[in-house]
């Protein structure tokens, strides 16, 4: 009787067999990993999970993940470390979202462990505080409008240079409804249906933003105020900060011209009094009397508190009248500053120094 295949056949059907077992096997065990994945991070990632984990003691785990997102040499590393075991600060990795909290936690760091070290180690502890302040800002980034609540305000400034404040009232897929104000609507500077425009606005965590939209169409409500209807966006552009932090300042202070004879800079006797606008680790505004015109070096005296005077070489980026138009603001870029004196200028800014 003839057989139903080859002996060569009904050897390799058990091999054939094994194979698909062996694969059905690892296909399931792949499938079971993926859900149990997705369960963790479904966990990891719910309110109660993660209540329950911001509040617990930073370890060095937490350091590294931190250290890795911030870009944190290891200077920084250390010094992050130290605080957060210091003042067992909850976890990190929560916590750099926090501002205020994060800010009150590096403030008593400065007063308690850093104010008596050396200028270096002062530096490095403000360098780590701003590395963690820039990644905070680029996890808060948005590209879209979809997202905006209502509420929001937006600037658009008219062909005439008057500034108006547009409010989102509704943000749908159809656009961004914008009520805005009656003089506004009636005004000849307003963009007209179907035409490009410009809006900035600032959002969550302090981000500037501009975006360019088109004007849909404008609508009168039933309560009787216009609404402009704007297209959505998915281009945003967040606007660059300044490379230091700045704050208003207020305070008196001396100048004088400087000379520059090949970088080596002759500060002249006579002294001329201003007022410090504002100030950061790169420059500040001057108000005074004087015209003095751009490129110019000028030496600056100023206290930011009643115990030290400090100084600083700078350059006058540009002179502008002031809003007044009496006197003139003075724009400089610091070319020639202390340590010491950055210091104290990034601890005025933040609080730590009042």
């Amino acid at each position: 009787m003839e057989g139903n295949g080859s002996p060569l056949d009904a050897r390799q059907n058990p091999f054939v067999y094994k194979f698909i077992i062996v694969a059905l096997i690892v296909i399931a065990i792949l499938f079971l990993l993926y859900l149990i994945l997705k369960r963790i991070q479904k966990i990891h990632s719910s309110d109660k999970w993660i209540e329950a984990h911001k509040n617990l003691p930073t370890t060095q785990k937490d350091i590294k993940n931190v250290t890795k997102l911030a870009n944190l040499n290891q200077e920084e590393k250390k010094l992050l470390w130290d605080i957060c075991k210091h003042y067992k600060a909850r976890n990190i990795v929560y916590l750099i979202r926090d501002d205020k909290e994060l800010n009150e936690l590096f403030k008593k760091a400065y007063n308690e462990m850093f104010l008596k070290e050396g200028e270096n180690t002062k530096a490095s502890l403000f360098e780590l505080i701003q590395k963690i302040e820039k990644f905070r800002e680029q996890s808060l980034f948005i590209n879209t409008t979809k997202g905006l609540n209502e509420g929001q305000e937006f600037l658009y400034k008219d062909s005439s240079g008057v500034t108006w404040t547009l409010t989102l009232i509704r943000n749908s897929s159809q656009g961004l409804y914008l009520d805005i104000p009656q003089r506004f609507a009636q005004s000849e500077k307003k963009p007209e249906p179907l035409a490009k425009f410009t809006l900035t606005f600032t959002a969550k965590g302090g981000i500037y933003y501009k975006l360019q939209t088109r004007v849909i169409r404008y609508e009168v409500q039933k309560e009787g105020n216009t609404v402009l209807i704007a297209s959505s966006t998915n281009t945003l552009q967040p606007m660059q900060r300044r490379s230091a932090k700045r704050t208003n300042v207020n305070k008196d202070c001396q100048f004088s011209a400087v000379q520059d004879d090949n970088n080596t800079y002759t500060v002249l006797e006579k002294k001329y009094t201003g007022i410090l606008l504002d100030i950061s680790v790169s420059g500040g505004k001057v108000i005074c009397k004087m015209p003095i015109k751009e490129g110019q070096l000028i030496h600056v005296d100023f206290k930011l508190t009643d115990d030290i005077t400090h100084e600083a070489i700078g350059k006058i980026i540009s002179t502008k009248k002031s809003t007044e138009g009496n006197d003139f603001v003075l724009h400089i870029k610091f070319i020639e500053i202390s340590l010491n004196a950055k210091n104290d200028i990034n601890a005025y800014i933040y609080g730590y120094k009042n």
